[in-house]
């Protein structure tokens, strides 16, 4: 990096063999040889203010449009003000999306994981990861405080599948 001295970084934190989200962005911010603005597909909050916290100067999801890409670069290199995806701010209204519904009427059920990512053909780490993405969206804090919540809130109910 040092050869081409960027005015801007773009970094992807979840890039194959790289190092964990914290220690990577932390690399590339005490080298303080460029403004650096995450890329990432992980919009749990909990990793942004992570991430933001080690000094870098924007957060941007992978599904931004282009243009708001190209704004976010152009106010880092103008502006001290961290950027960070509108969308991020407004994830958390509490709203679950249908397929969160599904996932907490399982999770109701005392399903694992494993099992969850069977029935929904998908791999446990992705069911785990949605699990954290409702943890987050909920404010709860465990898997279960989740579950407990779920049945509280009827998921867990076989005759009223949601």
């Amino acid at each position: 990096m040092r050869a081409f001295e960027p005015d801007v970084v773009l970094l992807d934190l979840h890039l194959p063999d790289s190092l964990g989200p914290k220690s990577l962005s932390n690399a590339f911010t005490q080298a303080a040889l460029s403004k650096v603005i995450v890329f990432s597909g992980d919009n749990r909050t909990a990793i942004r203010d992570l991430i933001l916290k080690s000094g870098v100067h924007g957060f941007l999801l992978k599904s931004e449009p282009l243009e708001v890409v190209v704004k976010s670069i152009r106010s880092v290199m103008t502006d001290s003000e961290q950027i960070v995806s509108a969308s991020l701010l407004d994830k958390n209204d509490g709203k679950l999306t249908r397929a969160e519904e599904h996932l907490l009427t399982l999770i109701a059920r005392g399903m694992k994981y494993k099992d969850i990512g069977k029935e929904r053909f998908t791999a446990p780490e992705t069911v785990r990861k949605q699990v954290e993405q409702i943890l987050d969206k909920l404010s709860l804090e465990s898997r279960e405080e989740l579950i407990a919540w779920a049945v509280e809130n009827g998921y867990g109910n076989l005759e009223a599948e949601r």
